[in-house]
């Protein structure tokens, strides 16, 4: 967009602000279209937490000034064909759009649709997409803005700017492509010291209910409803090359005072008696751990406790897994990615993998429910680097084996690694942005090589023995209808 047209649009915009009326703001995740129609419904659906962060920022620093709707398209749309009329419908000054690379045709379409909408409708784009290929996702979807890396104080900075506070285009923390078709990219805004100086999730602003029925990130059923996912800490310090590392490298922490506070509103106001951690790496701190624990053991919060993300597993120790299970906790998962040495080189994931092992052993002791990550078709990966991890996860206490094969997504060290094996991630297709087994990977075999080496291994993890008796007694949890959600049981194995 050319600056001229910037002046325009924000001239317009102002003189409708100077009548009183607050600016309408429509923040969306595109996340699975139309997941909550059907049944069961897609894997990975879950509360659109990251454009909470936004609303409730919003509010807290413009308050009235402006007017927020928050949807994903999980539950705003059957299809892609009705996303059209769905923006339409809200006659915003603004649209806000998270995305991954993974909805890179999701965020077209929102954006294409805001468009078409006509009027002088500002289109922003965010989220790991916008962070990691702003220049890609700016020239792809169309959209006037980006959004690069943490945005709450960014975006706040900028719908300041569209309220005649200063100039759009110059806001630290943003890009956009100039009337030349450059890319312009300002100065990065840099990470949020104090997150517990940040405002709870706009909790109220979506229909808790309606997420808390849709397959969720902890690939199981829910102990109970409704549910939530909570983000305790932002930052890992660890280097695996396939991160996006949208939150940087800084390790940064909420207080458990912050934490048990966000707990409880969500425990006595909205009635949640599940909470999933979707950290980074929750275990960092160790005794912020231990504190948040032993906090909801003392104020009697009677919730359970997911993990399907954000634990280290090779620095769990035995009593910390005993603290989390007096805390609630039920399920985690722990990222192995590859046991072959030689790929764990190549990923820089300096994991140990006996320890990791014991943790797996010590939780499934205690009663935990354990899942374990794994990452296929690492560029360059061989047979038997395939077979050796395959080989672990079969051996392990791990309980579910979960995978996915290898995206290069371009900013990432996995991508630069891509290129020495010939593959430009930059040129990649969304049909090998896809996570499961449709995916072809960058393995060095053939594909049907190793679609059917993978399909085997995990169908042999799932028939061992003492995994499959664990597997039954696991699965004596939920009822029948439970099976359906989750779209598999021993028995269909």
């Amino acid at each position: 967009m050319s600056e001229k047209m910037v002046h325009s649009k924000r001239q317009r915009r102002r003189s409708r602000v100077a009548t009183g009326r607050p600016l309408r703001i429509l923040l969306v995740r595109t996340s699975n279209v139309g997941a909550a129609f059907r049944r069961p419904s897609p894997p990975c659906v879950i509360a659109p937490l990251g454009i909470l962060y936004l609303c409730s920022a919003l509010r807290k620093h413009l308050g009235g000034r402006v007017e927020i709707a928050v949807e994903s398209l999980s539950t705003a749309v059957r299809s892609v064909e009705e996303i059209p009329s769905f923006v339409s419908r809200f006659a915003c000054d603004v649209v806000g759009i998270s995305s991954s690379l993974v909805e890179e045709a999701e965020a077209a379409a929102v954006a294409g649709a805001a468009r078409a909408a006509g009027g002088d409708t500002v289109i922003v784009l965010g989220g790991p997409y916008a962070t990691c290929s702003p220049e890609r996702a700016l020239r792809t979807t169309g959209a006037d803005y980006a959004v690069v890396g943490e945005g709450e104080a960014t975006f706040v900075r900028f719908v300041q700017a569209l309220l005649g506070e200063g100039d759009p285009l110059r806001v630290p923390g943003t890009a956009s492509v100039d009337g030349r078709g450059r890319l312009r990219l300002n100065a990065a805004a840099g990470f949020l010291d104090d997150l517990d100086a940040l405002a709870h999730p706009a909790w109220d602003a979506i229909p808790i209910d309606t997420y808390s029925s849709l397959f969720n990130f902890n690939d199981m059923p829910t102990l109970y409803r409704p549910y939530v996912p909570i983000m305790t800490s932002r930052g890992c310090p660890y280097r695996c090359s396939f991160c996006h590392n949208v939150f940087g490298r800084r390790f940064r922490a909420r207080s458990p005072g912050n934490v048990l506070e966000e707990m409880e509103i969500l425990h006595d106001r909205f009635g949640v008696r599940e909470f999933h951690v979707v950290d980074d790496i929750f275990n960092l701190d160790v005794e912020r751990m231990e504190a948040i624990c032993r906090a909801i053991r003392r104020r009697g919060l009677k919730i359970a406790l997911a993990f399907p993300n954000g634990l280290r597993g090779d620095l769990l120790t035995r009593r910390q897994l005993r603290l989390l299970g007096q805390a609630g906790c039920y399920a985690i998962t722990l990222a192995l990615e590859s046991a072959s040495k030689r790929i764990l080189r190549l990923m820089r994931k300096n994991i140990n993998l006996e320890k990791l092992a014991a943790a797996a052993r010590e939780a499934s002791h205690l009663g935990i429910i354990t899942s374990c990550f794994m990452m296929f078709g690492y560029p360059g990966e061989r047979r038997e680097d395939l077979e050796t991890t395959l080989r672990w996860v079969r051996e392990s206490y791990f309980d579910f084996p979960r995978y996915c094969v290898a995206s290069p997504f371009p900013g990432t060290g996995m991508a630069e690694h891509a290129r020495k094996v010939g593959f430009e991630p930059g040129a990649m297709d969304m049909r090998r942005s896809q996570y499961d087994i449709d995916n072809r990977g960058l393995a060095d075999m053939p594909y049907e090589e190793f679609r059917a080496l993978v399909r085997r291994g995990i169908e042999d993890i799932l028939h061992e023995p003492t995994r499959r008796k664990r597997l039954q007694s696991i699965w004596a949890m939920w009822d029948p209808a439970s099976h359906d959600y989750f779209g598999f049981s021993p028995a269909k194995s």
